[in-house]
């Protein structure tokens, strides 16, 4: 499928990118608001990568609060969900999953030079992504 090389190459580009900013002391995430997360992911896909379990994912969030995801495995396993989306009071991106293995959950947004990340309440990196307009592979 075009979306799973797609995401591969996202995911390795993704990597390379992590790295030079964790290698870059003077680098900060800036966390986003509310209101900037809104802007960022309302009717845009997300093509990120999960290090907890090496997964990679593409997650277009629709304009009308519904998202869906495509999740690939390292085995290249391919899992479909469907859901809702919303911002809380905190900026925290809060989806609620009808279908799939991921746990509902709200996580901070952090930008960085076209990187976001997505982090737990700890700090710790759940996720992290790069935003295209709009559904360029219309899941």
């Amino acid at each position: 499928m075009k979306f799973l090389s797609k995401l591969w190459i996202a995911a390795l580009l993704l990597a390379i990118a992590l790295s030079s900013i964790v290698s870059n002391a003077e680098a900060r995430p800036k966390r986003l608001s509310s209101d900037e997360v809104t802007a960022l992911l309302r009717g845009n896909t997300v093509y990120g990568f999960n290090p907890n379990d090496e997964t990679s994912y593409v997650m277009f969030h629709a304009v009308n609060g519904r998202v869906r995801a495509e999740l690939s495995s390292i085995d290249r396993t391919v899992s479909k969900s469907d859901g809702r989306w919303w911002v809380n009071d905190l900026g925290q991106l809060c989806v609620d999953w009808e279908n799939f293995r991921w746990i509902n959950s709200c996580a901070a947004v952090n930008e960085n030079d076209g990187v976001i990340t997505f982090t737990d309440d700890n700090g710790r990196i759940i996720s992290f992504g790069e935003i295209e307009v709009g559904n360029p592979d219309g899941i």
